[in-house]
């Protein structure tokens, strides 16, 4: 355990492709410059309750073997306040067993502030 806060410094960027689809992706590092994260992002918006997306995303930790990881899902919002998502997702390029499954659900609360 360590007794220093921990930093993180991650850019995050965003492009529109089409009014449907948009490329994000990010690149940083974590704990102190031991590592480098990146992510590749692509999401396809076919109607407006309903997005897609693949992605990409890699971890190089010192001392380690790199991490890179899939992952593909699909979030429907079910109101302008809820959001439901699947995500499925697997370790490449190494021995070990990364699969994963996720389920989500998101809900906006109101900020009478803005309102």
């Amino acid at each position: 355990r360590s007794d220093k806060v921990p930093v993180n410094f991650i850019m995050a960027f965003e492009n529109e492709l089409s009014n449907y689809c948009t490329v994000g992706y990010n690149f940083g590092t974590t704990t102190f410059n031991k590592d480098l994260r990146f992510s590749f992002c692509f999401e396809f918006s076919p109607i407006d309750k309903l997005t897609g997306f693949l992605e990409y995303f890699a971890d190089f930790e010192e001392n380690n073997y790199p991490s890179h990881n899939v992952d593909a899902g699909i979030l429907y919002a079910i109101n302008e306040r809820l959001q439901v998502d699947f995500v499925l997702g697997k370790g490449i390029y190494d021995s070990t067993d990364d699969d994963f499954f996720t389920f989500g659900i998101s809900y906006r609360f109101k900020n009478k502030a803005l309102n």
